[in-house]
């Protein structure tokens, strides 16, 4: 979903094909053009169908996931800004100052943050 949220050319058509895979690891690229026939992506699928492959198969997975990585990083990190944004301009709920927040303590490595000793929940 954060993915999705994040404004990177062609990160519309990974996220559109990351769905039905998620739903079925196991379905065929074959199954997965036909998917998107009529679509614009379908002739951008059918060139990749048919491009030679330079990586074996383990050495791709690395690849993706260091992409993957990189572009959900990319994607909070742009979330993060535009929360700041609002915030700044008076406009942010209060759940989006929670966001913004959670995202902060997340970036600093704190999954969660505990009340300081000494306070109520502590």
């Amino acid at each position: 979903r954060r993915l999705a949220a994040h404004d990177r050319p062609g990160l519309e058509a990974l996220v559109a094909l990351l769905g039905p895979l998620a739903e079925d690891p196991d379905l065929s690229p074959a199954a997965l053009i036909a998917e998107h026939t009529g679509t614009p992506l379908h002739g951008e699928l059918l060139r990749l169908a048919g491009a030679d492959v330079m990586l074996d198969r383990r050495a791709m997975q690395g690849e993706f996931d260091e992409a993957l990585a990189r572009l959900e990083q990319e994607a909070v990190e742009s979330r993060r800004r535009a929360l700041m944004a609002r915030i700044r301009a008076g406009e942010a709920t209060d759940a989006e100052i929670a966001e913004h927040l959670a995202l902060k303590r997340a970036a600093a490595g704190l999954a969660t943050a505990a009340p300081p000793e000494g306070r109520p929940g502590a």
